[in-house]
């Protein structure tokens, strides 16, 4: 029987979304991937971003231009998200979720109608 060397940065990261990753998101190829060295477990390096997004925001303010840069991104990601889940859910009914922004908990929604077939 050959042994398989698994490579040291290969786990789950059981920080993300519960949601989305009930198991933990497999970390692969993640150079900037790190173990806690109180829980022993593995953290990604978007939740690694995320925590530190956290305290800036908690230290700068929700004024600061550096949290002002990092709040409109999700804000955007959220809008193009909940945008198209308007769209699937009207024409589809398919129950799917809206997103919220993780930093300041708003659901943001572009409610300008979009133009289509022009």
């Amino acid at each position: 029987m050959i042994n398989i060397i698994k490579d040291p940065k290969t786990g789950r990261c059981f920080e993300c979304d519960p949601d989305i990753y009930p198991r933990g998101k497999p970390i692969i190829n993640d150079p900037g991937a790190t173990k806690d060295l109180n829980t022993s477990k593995w953290i990604c390096s978007s939740c690694q971003e995320e925590s530190l997004n956290k305290i800036f925001l908690c230290t700068l303010g929700p004024n600061h231009p550096k949290c002002q840069a990092f709040i409109t991104r999700e804000d955007n990601d959220c809008k193009h998200w909940n945008n198209y889940v308007k769209r699937v859910n009207q024409t589809m009914g398919a129950g799917l979720k809206y997103h919220k922004n993780r930093y300041t908990g708003r659901t943001p929604l572009n409610l300008c109608p979009q133009v289509v077939g022009i």
